[in-house]
């Protein structure tokens, strides 16, 4: 038996992109001519477990005024003189203001894997790693993606959804994932499985049709030559029953043309 249970969409589908559902080895495509569309909303984020966070460590370094502020994560993992919990603040991922500003602390024994997100090797310490702090709301910049610049931004949000919706982080809620503003090439299909909240910084309203450009706010634009979607929702097995199900995705304009060839948005695949 399948479900697709609660799947919640607000998004805005660019040109020929089309949504396509397969149910039973049966493939049904809705072009956006027939969907219903709603105004977007601004989503409000929850946030996601804290299993790997020492928060009596973390404390303890913020009440102490153990705390220090650099450019970069490069910058992060270059630090030595460290001492277990202190606390560094990042003024963006790769460069000062290009949106993925974090806060990390040192644990000394960490042994959680690196991953290029929440977790970085101490590498001017020698041992060591930093940990993502858990607070507020993850962006996929923080993974490495960078908006406008042509280049395949795919396996950087793969990496956060993977990441954020994994064991470490899942802890029974549903995480956030925030897509900025700005457009962010998907060179191969996202594959959401499990409960997230996957949203933009909100699509252009200022039309009700759905052909116009451009986009003033977060967008995933396709540059997959194979028509695969931009996204791909894909259930999981339980009992012998297939389920999709606590996914959520709003404020985002998706555009699956590449090079003017059709192509699909959303897929979803029970």
């Amino acid at each position: 038996m399948k479900y697709i249970l609660p799947i919640l969409f607000s998004i805005r589908l660019i040109a020929a992109t089309s949504l396509s559902v397969t149910y039973d080895s049966v493939t049904k495509t809705v072009a956006p001519s027939n969907l219903t569309l709603v105004a977007p909303f601004t989503a409000s984020a929850p946030t996601t477990g804290n299993s790997v966070i020492n928060q009596t460590a973390l404390a303890a370094a913020i009440s102490t005024n153990r705390t220090r502020s650099v450019d970069s994560v490069a910058a992060v993992q270059a630090l030595t003189g460290v001492t277990d919990g202190d606390v560094v603040i990042t003024a963006g991922r790769t460069s000062v203001g290009d949106g993925g500003a974090a806060t990390f602390y040192y644990s000394a024994s960490s042994a959680v894997s690196t991953n290029l997100g929440t977790v970085f090797a101490a590498t001017g310490m020698g041992s060591g790693q930093f940990l993502w702090d858990n607070k507020g709301v993850p962006n996929i910049i923080m993974f490495g993606a960078v908006s406008d610049d042509g280049l395949d931004d795919a396996p950087a949000i793969q990496n956060a959804v993977n990441i954020l919706t994994g064991s470490t982080f899942g802890s029974g809620l549903k995480p956030a994932l925030l897509i900025p503003q700005g457009q962010w090439q998907v060179n191969s299909s996202l594959l959401l499985t499990n409960p997230i909240r996957f949203y933009g910084t909100a699509i252009e309203n200022n039309s009700v049709n759905v052909n116009d450009y451009p986009l003033n706010g977060s967008a995933l634009v396709s540059g997959i030559t194979d028509g695969s979607p931009i996204i791909k929702l894909v259930g999981t097995d339980s009992g012998g029953s297939t389920y999709i199900q606590g996914i959520e995705i709003s404020d985002i304009g998706i555009d699956g043309n590449n090079a003017g060839t059709d192509g699909h948005g959303i897929h979803i695949d029970a």
